[in-house]
Order: structure tokens, then C-alpha cells, then sequence
């Protein structure tokens, strides 16, 4: 190889690599983060990298469906409670909030004394489909 044909290709190094790097990130099905230049997109950190799963593991669809149903199934839930704590007469389901994640139902608010409090959870407790009541209700004289 003579010494000009050389001092071409010495040069080319980066280029090459350069090329090589776009490429490579071409190929990426990632897409990047959100910046402060891209204000419309949230920042979402990056996912962790894939796993194989064995083919007794549900797929991620599979996984998903299920979620949505329990979502349906916890919001059925905290609305059927609230619904029967507004019915009960010794509780005052109106300072009483609801939420249900998997049949666990919490109760945040206020209750006018220690049996109106310990009642809600007991009526919550009895509702077909509670797995278990996190009492969170904070015993408030006039509430």
C-alpha cells in the first residue's frame, strides 16, 4: 500500500465509527427519555431490560387484562362500601373516603367517636369480597 493511499484511509477512523454509533442507535427500539427541549413528552424512566419467560408465565397482555379486572373489580368493591357506610346510620360515611387495592379496603377521614370509627370498619369487614380493612380514620369530636 503506498503511504498516500494511506493518509486517506487514516483519516476515514472516526467517520467509520461515527457511522457505526448511528447506526447502532438507529437500531435501538427505545426511544429516549423526555428533555428539556421535548416539554410535550413526560420523563419515563427506561424500562428494564427483557427477560425470557418460561412459557407457564402469563404474557404481558395476560398480565395487563388481569390488572384492568382488578382495577374493575377493587373500584366495584370501594363503591359498593361507601355505598352500604352512607346506609349505615351510626357512621357518617360522608367524611369517610374509600379506596380498595386487591380486596384491601382503607377507610381515611374522620369519625365523630371511637364506635362510629371501629363501625365502619366492621361494616366494611362484612362486605363479600373484603380481604381485609385498614382502619385509617381519625376520631374527630363533631365530625
Amino acid at each position: 500500500m503506498n503511504s498516500g493511499s494511506f493518509a486517506q484511509h487514516r483519516g476515514s477512523g472516526p467517520l467509520i465509527l461515527a457511522v457505526w454509533l448511528a447506526l447502532g442507535l438507529a437500531a435501538c427500539s427505545e426511544k429516549p427519555p423526555a428533555t428539556a427541549q421535548d416539554p410535550g413528552r413526560a420523563a419515563v424512566a427506561p424500562a428494564p431490560p427483557a427477560q425470557e419467560t418460561p412459557a407457564a408465565m402469563p404474557s404481558k397482555p395476560e398480565v395487563a387484562q388481569a390488572a384492568g379486572r382488578m382495577s374493575a373489580i377493587d373500584a366495584e368493591l370501594a363503591a359498593q362500601v361507601k355505598s352500604v357506610l352512607v346506609a349505615d346510620s351510626k357512621v357518617n360515611a360522608v367524611e369517610i373516603d374509600v379506596t380498595v387495592a386487591q380486596g384491601v379496603v382503607t377507610l381515611y377521614g374522620t369519625a365523630a367517636t371511637n364506635a362510629s370509627r371501629d363501625r365502619a370498619a366492621s361494616v366494611a369487614a362484612g362486605i363479600k369480597g373484603v380481604k381485609s380493612v385498614t382502619n385509617k380514620l381519625a376520631v374527630v369530636a363533631g365530625s
